[in-house]
């Protein structure tokens, strides 16, 4: 299991499209990577000080990680995070040693 950590840097006047990003994120990104085959979890995180946004992935097997993250990887500016808000994006690939889903997890099946 791998996991991709993304952070978005904002910038000084980027607190101003959270309320875009969030539109985005909830009309547009979650119904794509809901359909996602081999995406176990999208986390969409976002912080205040400094502006920025934070996704973290969790891939069930190694090559739908590689067939989304490689080209990402050879080009960050693909984002499109990147793309709409100009954020540039900071890529962490780690390891998965486990995953706990609490008794409230959603049933998915």
């Amino acid at each position: 299991m791998r996991a991709m950590i993304v952070r978005f840097d904002f910038g000084a006047d980027g607190a101003g499209d959270m309320a875009e990003w969030r539109r985005y994120v909830t009309e547009e990104s979650v119904p794509r990577f809901e359909a996602m085959a081999g995406l176990r979890h999208k986390l969409f995180l976002w912080g205040d000080e400094p502006p920025r946004a934070v996704a973290v992935y969790l891939f069930s097997d190694d090559a739908a990680f590689r067939a989304y993250a490689e080209p990402l990887l050879a080009d960050p500016g693909r984002f499109t995070t990147t793309g709409r808000f100009g954020a540039p994006a900071t890529i962490e690939i780690l390891d998965v040693a486990g995953v706990a889903d609490g008794p409230e997890a959603p049933d998915r099946s």
